[in-house]
């Protein structure tokens, strides 16, 4: 909701399992995104650093280019703090973009 008051917009999820991932084999469906913020629940979360190391991620044009914002904590709730917290990344993310 936070995305869409702001005027941003996801790519279609069709492919997508029921927690919002998607399969390595499928990274090249990402390669026409202009930026990637990714969520990574607490500090102990290995999962964005094993994408980082991925060779099909460092591929994409956004990687590449910079244009990945990293939300550290939870953002799955909807209150006005989580809200200002995620718009915040979001502004992150896009003073990345020329």
């Amino acid at each position: 909701m936070t995305l869409a008051d702001i005027g941003g917009r996801t790519l279609n999820t069709t492919g997508f399992d029921n927690q919002g991932r998607l399969s390595i084999e499928e990274m090249d469906r990402l390669r026409d995104c202009d930026a990637f913020m990714v969520s990574v629940t607490d500090s102990s979360d290995t999962t964005f650093d094993q994408l980082s190391d991925n060779k099909l991620w460092q591929r994409l044009p956004a990687v590449q280019a910079g244009n990945v914002t990293v939300l550290h904590g939870s953002t799955y709730y909807g209150s006005i703090y989580t809200n200002m917290y995620v718009a915040k990344g979001w502004d992150d993310l896009y003073s990345t973009l020329d």
